[in-house]
């Protein structure tokens, strides 16, 4: 598969990844969303905040198929993090999860652009 390709780029380039699957995600064609959902899934670590970002919109998805996908990136990380003995969790350097308070930035940030886009294309 494509996506061990993508994690081995560089940051500017997996900025543009992540800018195109966060216009993909949004499309009106629901296998387009579901490539979008699974390379958002895999391509990037648990603890990437745009990454997640991305999953929680495609939790939220009409279709099925999409949203189960979604779901199961988005926990996928905690579960295997459940199935490893507490000490060696203990002593593990990787994070598991984003930041909350990064999170909640690019929450912020987004939800101020979707409310002032109407304005910005009156303008």
């Amino acid at each position: 598969m494509m996506a061990n390709q993508f994690k081995t780029m560089d940051p500017t380039n997996l900025t543009f990844v992540e800018a195109l699957l966060a216009t993909h995600i949004e499309s009106n064609n629901p296998q387009l969303r579901l490539v979008s959902t699974q390379y958002a899934g895999d391509i990037f670590s648990p603890s990437h905040v745009g990454s997640r970002y991305l999953l929680l919109i495609a939790a939220g998805d009409s279709n099925d198929d999409v949203r189960r996908l979604a779901l199961s990136k988005l926990y996928g990380a905690i579960q295997k993090v459940k199935q490893q003995p507490r000490r060696s969790i203990e002593k593990s350097s990787e994070k598991y999860l984003p930041e909350f308070s990064a999170v909640k930035l690019k929450v912020n940030k987004t939800s101020f652009l979707i409310l002032h886009q109407n304005h910005f294309l009156r303008c």
